[in-house]
Parts: structure tokens; sequence; C-alpha cells
């Protein structure tokens, strides 16, 4: 039987987080992805999940259980789009039970770097081409762009902590596509609805 680790419990959502969000880009078909991006994008908003986004079209939602022996389950709420077959981006967020032994380590350089390495090693051969600590109003937050090279996609990824809350907003595109208008508008409309979960 494997042991809970703090480590092995952020491998296993943030694996999980980047493989939900990488599955469209390599494996799906264009049905529903024949909107364009050129097109009117709406705001969506998650009053349980407290945030609203823009997107080009509907998400689809999902909630995912994650869990390893002998540590407590964690749901990811997902909401995913592909508006088109090079491109697919979308919000995820989880919050972490009190239970955590490492739970004050949430938001810390620590926690980023640990989720970072954790996505990157999951895709095999990557390529970290940015990264950057801020704040989102007042709450801990990290940009993270890098090139998944074996699969030849681009990640970009913004990850924020709102008390034991994290959120995920997630771009993957083909290498060598400029999705640069469509990635900006839809960080930069992201916001709570209200200050904390």
């Amino acid at each position: 039987m494997r042991v809970f680790t703090p480590i092995r419990m952020l491998m296993l959502l943030a694996a999980a987080v980047v493989m939900a969000c990488i599955s469209a880009c390599s494996t799906t078909t264009s049905q529903a992805r024949n909107k364009s991006l050129n097109g009117h994008w709406t705001h969506f908003n998650d009053t349980a999940g407290d945030f609203s986004v823009l997107m080009p079209m509907r998400p689809q939602e999902a909630i995912k259980v994650h869990s390893d022996a002998g540590g407590p389950a964690v749901e990811a709420h997902e909401f995913i789009v592909d508006p088109e077959p090079s491109m697919e981006l979308g919000v995820i967020y989880n919050d972490f039970p009190e239970s955590l032994s490492y739970i004050e380590q949430i938001g810390s350089p620590w926690f980023f770097d640990t989720i970072q390495d954790a996505a990157m090693k999951r895709l095999g051969t990557c390529r970290l081409i940015d990264t950057h600590d801020g704040k989102f109003t007042s709450h801990p937050m990290r940009d993270v762009r890098f090139e998944a090279v074996d699969k030849r996609l681009l990640c970009q990824t913004r990850i924020i902590v709102v008390g034991h809350r994290m959120y995920q907003l997630i771009v993957v595109s083909s290498a060598g596509v400029d999705v640069s208008r469509a990635a900006d508008t839809f960080f930069s409309s992201s916001s709570l609805l209200h200050d904390a979960p």
C-alpha cells in the first residue's frame, strides 16, 4: 500500500488537472468546435465555485474525485471548452480538506513549485517558458507557461489560491498556433464573485 504524502496529493491533483485539459487537444473529434473564436464570448458564472470568466461557448462541466491511499478525497470541479481542434481552455477548482497536513502551505512558493513540477513531470519532456508569481486581487497566484515537447502542446495556466480553494485557469494549444488573443481574453476576464469562497 502506498503511503499518502503531501507531495503525492499535489502531484495527483496537478496531473489530473493538466491531463483533463490536454485530452481534447490530442484525442477529440471536431464536434461542437466549429464555433469561431472571433465570435461573441459570454460570461460564464459559477455561483458554487464563486467565479466568473469569459468563454467562447458553454463549458462541459464535470466533478472528478481524486484520492490517494491514506489521504482524503478531493473533488475537482471542471469547466472545459474546446472551441477548435487546436485549443482547449478551462477552469478547474477544488477545496483542500482541513485535515491535510500541509494545509497552511497552500498558496506558498513551495505549493506552487510542487504543482508546477508535478504537472511538467507528468507530461514527459517539457520546456519551461515562463513562470511568474503575483497577486489576484489580494490572493496568491502563479502564472506558468511551458511546452510539452513530445506532445507538441503549449500549456498556459494561472493558479490562484483563495483560502483553501485552488483555482486553475488553463489554456492548452497545439504548438505553433497563435492563441494569444483568446488566452488574454480568457485570463483577463476572470474574477471572483466574492472575495472568499
